[in-house]
C-alpha cells in the first residue's frame, strides 16, 4: 500500500472522527445558546432546522454555533466569520398548541448580528423622501407608505434621517390594493439589543391578528432569554 493511499485513509478516519465529535457536540444540549450583547437566548434544538447542516458543522468547529462551546480548531473563528450575521432557522409548527405563531409564521429565523437586506433598506431610504410615515398603534410600528407603491416599510421608531434606516428597519409588507390592508403579506423583524433579531413572515390570513402575533413572538423571545 502506497504512502499516499495510507495518508488518504488516515485523513478519512480523522474526518469521520471529527464528524462524530461534532455530532456528539450537537446533541450535548437541548438548546442552542445565542448571545446578543449581555443576553443569551436558549432556543430549543427541536425548533432548529439547520442544526445538522454543513454550515452548522463549520460554525461548531470555529466556536460560532453555541456560546458554551469553545470550538475545535483554535483561531478559526475569525476566518469562518463568527462576527458575521448568522441565523438559526426555526420551524414553529413544532411548538404545537393553539398559538398563532405556530399557525401563521413562516421563514422564521433568529439572527445574531442582524443586518437588514441592503436592497430593502435602500428602497426604504428612497421611500422616506416621498412617503408618509404613520404610526399604527395596534402594530406598535411606524409604517412608511408611498402613493402608488405596493410596498409598506416598517420601522421600530420614526427615522430622523436616511442614515437611521438600517438601525430602525423592522420589515416590510406587500399589498395588491393600495387602499386597504386586506390581502397584504408581511415580513416583520423583532429587533433586540446586541444585534439579535427574530424575523418571520405571514400571509393575508394573519393580518387581523398581527398584534397577537407580535405579543407571541415577544413572549417566545422572553422565554428563551436567560
Amino acid at each position: 500500500m502506497g504512502r499516499g493511499l495510507i495518508a488518504w485513509c488516515v485523513f478519512g478516519v480523522m474526518l469521520l472522527g471529527l464528524k462524530a465529535h461534532l455530532d456528539l457536540t450537537a446533541r450535548k444540549y437541548p438548546d442552542v445558546a445565542v448571545r446578543g450583547g449581555g443576553v443569551v437566548y436558549h432556543v430549543p434544538v427541536s425548533l432548529v432546522t439547520n442544526g445538522d447542516s454543513w454550515r452548522a458543522d463549520v460554525a461548531r468547529l470555529a466556536g460560532c454555533w453555541d456560546v458554551r462551546e469553545a470550538g475545535v480548531i483554535g483561531g478559526l473563528s475569525g476566518a469562518s466569520g463568527c462576527d458575521a450575521p448568522r441565523a438559526l432557522h426555526l420551524d414553529l409548527t413544532r411548538l404545537g398548541g393553539e398559538g398563532l405563531m405556530s399557525r401563521y409564521a413562516s421563514n422564521v429565523a433568529l439572527w445574531r448580528n442582524y443586518v437588514p437586506p441592503q436592497e430593502q433598506v435602500e428602497q426604504a431610504r428612497d421611500a422616506l423622501r416621498s412617503g408618509r410615515l404613520l404610526y399604527r398603534g395596534d402594530w406598535a410600528f411606524h409604517r412608511l407608505e408611498v402613493p402608488g407603491s405596493s410596498w409598506v416599510f416598517l420601522f421600530a421608531a420614526p427615522p430622523v434621517s436616511d442614515a437611521q434606516a438600517d438601525a430602525l428597519y423592522a420589515g416590510r409588507c406587500f399589498r395588491s390594493d393600495f387602499g386597504t390592508d386586506i390581502g397584504m403579506s408581511c415580513t416583520m423583524v423583532e429587533r433586540l439589543p446586541g444585534g439579535v433579531a427574530l424575523e418571520y413572515s405571514f400571509g393575508p390570513d394573519a393580518i387581523p391578528d398581527v398584534p397577537v402575533l407580535r405579543r407571541e413572538a415577544q413572549a417566545l423571545l422572553a422565554a428563551w432569554r436567560r
